[in-house]
């Protein structure tokens, strides 16, 4: 039996990477690689190749400039990384999470 890569690994779970499944559904049907993305947007291959293998995280820089390769509105892709990052912050805090007391209620 082969082993799962961690990253496909992390595509099947309930909380992928915001990148993953877009070389597939956006880059491969336009018939261009990381490269020519690279090409056009500024980007370095190895930013692009991360995101989209879920291995790094994006800014507003990046956001922009893939965003407008891609017809996505400002904002877009930043939107998803905060999803996924607020998942898997909240999966990893787990039930300390739920034993924090607002402030606003305990000094009342």
């Amino acid at each position: 039996m082969v082993p799962k890569s961690p990253i496909i690994t992390e595509v099947q779970s309930a909380n992928p990477p915001p990148g993953a499944g877009l070389r597939d559904d956006l880059l491969a049907p336009l018939g261009v690689g990381v490269a020519v993305v690279a090409a056009a947007t500024g980007l370095s291959v190895a930013a692009i190749d991360g995101f989209l293998e879920g291995t790094r995280c994006i800014d507003a820089d990046f956001d922009l400039r893939f965003g407008r390769c891609f017809g996505f509105s400002p904002g877009y892709l930043l939107r998803l990384q905060v999803a996924h990052d607020l998942e898997a912050a909240a999966r990893t805090a787990g039930d300390a999470l739920a034993r924090i007391e607002p402030l606003s209620r305990a000094a009342a």
